[in-house]
């Protein structure tokens, strides 16, 4: 068992040492993990898991933060060229061309910033959904023996008489 935090031995006044345990279980690595990459897999003990989920975690997220924002940029930017350019039309000013080219390479970069957004949107969520995965299954144990998760066993037998006889059940 994984002893941290509050759970971990207490020692009073007298030299009594007080152990709180609290059983790991699936439901509480998976939401963990959901709510912060890594977080499940730390809790179930597995700090190497952890640290790398949570470190690729946490540069998705601020890489996504990076992208939104240079997103939203790119559409500003775009917005004002697409000013310019119908401004530039409805005066019939000889630097329609010029706003035409802005205009253009306001979209490239506005599609670009897009494109990034979107790369790094989906590899965050990818991310996100394997760190569930891995914390939930490997939670589990070694061929999805449960360990200390306290869930089903992954094979019993039918009754003491067919364990004794070797017959069993996999769940």
């Amino acid at each position: 068992t994984v002893l941290s935090g509050s759970d971990a031995p207490a020692v009073d006044g007298a030299g009594n040492l007080a152990i709180s345990l609290r059983p790991l279980t699936v439901s509480a690595v998976a939401i963990r993990s959901a709510i912060l990459p890594g977080w499940g897999q730390a809790y179930a003990g597995r700090d190497q898991a952890a640290g790398g989920f949570a470190t690729a975690g946490l540069t998705l997220l601020a890489g996504l933060v990076l992208t939104d924002q240079a997103t939203t940029r790119a559409a500003g930017e775009l917005a004002y060229a697409e000013r310019e350019y119908d401004l530039a039309r409805t005066l019939g000013q000889a630097e329609t061309a010029e706003a035409q080219a802005a205009l253009n390479h306001a979209a490239d970069v506005a599609d670009g910033a897009w494109s990034m957004r979107s790369l790094v949107l989906g590899s965050t969520a990818t991310l996100w959904a394997y760190n569930i995965f891995d914390a939930v299954y490997f939670a589990r144990g070694p061929g999805g023996d449960p360990g200390q998760t306290g869930a089903r066993p992954a094979v019993a037998p039918l009754s003491p008489l067919a364990g004794r006889l070797g017959v069993e059940v996999r769940f």
